[in-house]
């Protein structure tokens, strides 16, 4: 199970804080682009579903500290692992 059954990581430096999608840990990063959702730059992977499509998904973000605070990157965080534990559930019902 991961890490203190939550599904992302936020760490910090100097100029900005990330948010980390720990599902997606390994991934390999492809490009960094604006995520307009979020509107934060964002590192992307690919992802293939079973027929070979290639998908573009967000691996981590980068808020710059001058723009976000920590409060709003926690909300990004929290419909993140809401998502992820909603997907569980019916995935794998206790």
């Amino acid at each position: 199970m991961l890490d203190d059954d939550v599904f992302y990581c936020i760490k910090e430096s100097d100029s900005e804080f990330v948010l980390e999608d720990k599902t997606r840990q390994g991934f390999e990063t492809k490009e960094r682009v604006v995520d307009e959702k979020i509107g934060a730059m964002a590192d992307m992977g690919i992802i293939r579903d079973a027929d070979g499509a290639g998908y573009k998904i967000p691996i981590r973000w980068f808020f710059p500290k001058s723009e976000f605070m920590h409060d709003s990157i926690r909300a990004h965080a929290d419909v993140l692992d809401k998502r992820y534990r909603e997907l569980r559930e019916l995935a794998c019902p206790e």
